[in-house]
């Protein structure tokens, strides 16, 4: 009874790789659906996640066979099945949504910011037309920084 037990808890098992709604995302980006990815991202209001289960209100303009899709493709790329269900209402913002709230907070905070209100003072046609925060500069330079060399072989130093 032993072996023949297994493969009912190997589903189970196999979706544990996916703990949260974010790892299905990055399931979706990794199996390069861009078309699909963009669909999850700015149609899909989630109300409720459990590996191998997905319950969502569709936003305003979500097309109608998402569910399916979506069901398709995560039991495709886990080889699992994907309980996928659409409801009326309960849905947390997409994540699109979030995004863009978290682009027009930074956004209006820049706005507010005394040195750019001297900017536009100075130039009243100015725009803001991107925002990097502190961690994206540092990221960004810790990615371009070149590695430290020990023992660099210094050609004008005398042995």
């Amino acid at each position: 009874a032993g072996p023949q037990a297994a493969p009912a808890d190997a589903p189970d098992q196999a979706l544990t790789r996916f703990p949260t709604f974010g790892h299905v995302v990055e399931l979706i980006r990794a199996n390069r659906d861009v078309k699909l990815l963009v669909e999850v991202e700015t149609g899909l209001r989630l109300v409720r996640y459990q590996p191998g289960r997905i319950e969502f209100e569709p936003a305003p303009g979500a097309a109608g066979d998402l569910a399916q899709r979506l069901g398709s493709a995560l039991q495709r790329w886990s080889g699992n099945r994907w309980g996928v269900s659409v409801v009326s209402e309960g849905g947390q913002p997409t994540i699109a949504e979030v995004r863009d709230a978290e682009e027009n907070a930074l956004r209006a905070e820049a706005q507010a910011h005394p040195l750019m209100q001297a900017v536009l003072a100075r130039f009243p046609k100015a725009k803001i037309t991107s925002i990097r925060t502190a961690q994206e500069l540092e990221a960004e330079a810790v990615a371009e920084a070149l590695p430290e060399v020990e023992d660099e072989w210094d050609p004008f130093e005398e042995d």
